[in-house]
């Protein structure tokens, strides 16, 4: 209200400026945390670093925008396609991607020959459902650029950059806004002791410890399937295809291959002739056993074999290629996750580095009259245009945003 009477009443700014800055120190803080909470150092710091966060960020979406409306052409056609459009594209670029790394390994003869083998026939099944994706696409371009439909994606187009010239000028908005609300409270919090400084930062570096701790077991299971090896993939492969007879199979051979091995040490230490003779049942009894437990290993090694051919190579091919896939998705399913708690560790190392930059010009500047008439005057002319044009229709939506983000860290 008050930027609404400076619109018209000018002359009066000056008389104003006091109570607009009075007025706003007083309710800043209700928009964005709870009464109780607003005179908390720790609430007044994480809005001042969450205000120079999203300063970031607007900048990033501000960009991000630019670029949208640099490709309407693609968005108009997946919006008409209801998304068709952009999944193939999706798709095409994820085979391209998995197409890159199995030409590497083949081209430069890295893996066994099964290895090998299995890349070569990924590369032409890959390049042969490209070749379709392709043609899907050219054909939804075809079907689109008849006079009728063109008219129809050009409206699309225009409707989406409307939106996105909107957005535009939400986040020019917001970026404005929290410029301001940075200024305000560098002004507060210039008032406040070293030791609440120090205080939070602690708090700060031992979340922050705690959040990278996760990440990194994220990160560990992320790993583990993806530097899964050939013949890992390809044991779970026969196993799932053998209804878990292979896993078995193997299992026993490994529980008969150890005591084969400790019956041949046994045996070895008879060895002499004076300590064969005088163990004689001992070393007959070793010899029975390790007879009839190779007899059991070379009857799983049949195994084994027969369960190969069973299958096929072709049906084992198959279902190597799925686990693969199932394996990517499971890979970036533990990525996401672990990138979703990189992220936070990146708030708090934002944080951290935004606390010292502050601390360290209020060590060595004295910014008590940085909130003068003359600056407040600049800052807020600059802005009204803008809120009162765009940002306070928006204000709810933006109310809800705020009241989403929890700045208790």
């Amino acid at each position: 209200l008050l930027l609404k009477d400076l619109n018209t009443d000018k002359l009066n700014l000056e008389n104003y400026l006091d109570q607009f800055e009075e007025t706003v120190q007083k309710n800043e803080f209700k928009v964005y945390a709870e009464e109780k909470l607003k005179n908390s150092f720790n609430t007044k710091f994480n809005i001042f670093n969450q205000s120079n966060h999203d300063i970031k960020k607007a900048e990033r979406a501000l960009k991000n925008i630019t670029r949208q409306l640099e490709n309407l052409d693609t968005t108009s056609l997946n919006i008409l396609t209801k998304g068709e459009y952009c999944k193939l594209k999706k798709q095409l670029d994820y085979n391209n991607l998995k197409l890159r790394g199995y030409e590497a390994h083949y081209n430069h003869k890295v893996g066994s020959d099964k290895e090998l083998n299995f890349f070569k026939k990924e590369i032409e099944t890959l390049n042969g459902l490209n070749k379709i994706i392709l043609s899907q696409m050219e054909k939804i371009k075809s079907d689109y650029s008849t006079p009728e439909m063109k008219n129809k994606k050009i409206r699309i187009e225009k409707s989406i950059s409307a939106k996105m010239l909107k957005e535009k000028e939400l986040q020019e908005s917001i970026l404005l806004d929290r410029k301001i609300t940075v200024e305000i409270l560098r002004k507060t919090l210039f008032k406040h002791s070293s030791d609440c400084f120090e205080s939070y930062m602690s708090n700060l570096k031992e979340d922050s410890v705690k959040i990278d701790l996760k990440a990194s077991k994220l990160f560990s299971i992320h790993n583990y399937f993806k530097e899964m090896k050939y013949e890992d993939i390809e044991r779970l492969a026969l196993n799932i295809l053998s209804k878990g007879r292979y896993f078995k199979a193997m299992k026993e051979y490994g529980v008969l291959d150890k005591k084969r091995i400790e019956l041949q040490i046994e045996k070895d230490s008879y060895s002499k002739l004076s300590q064969k003779l005088f163990n004689l049942g001992t070393f007959s009894r070793i010899n029975k056993d390790l007879k009839n437990i190779n007899d059991s290993i070379l009857k799983l090694e049949k195994e084994f074999k027969e369960i190969q051919t069973s299958i096929g190579d072709e049906k084992l091919h198959e279902e190597i290629s799925r686990i693969n896939r199932l394996r990517d998705t499971i890979a970036s399913k533990y990525s996401k996750q672990s990138n979703t708690l990189k992220e936070k560790s990146q708030l708090n190392e934002f944080f951290i580095k935004e606390t010292n930059r502050l601390k360290r010009e209020l060590e060595n500047e004295n910014i008590s009259n940085r909130f003068s008439k003359t600056s407040l005057k600049t800052s807020y002319i600059d802005l009204r245009g803008k809120i009162l044009g765009n940002y306070l229709v928006n204000f709810e939506i933006e109310k809800k945003k705020r009241k989403n983000i929890d700045f208790e860290i």
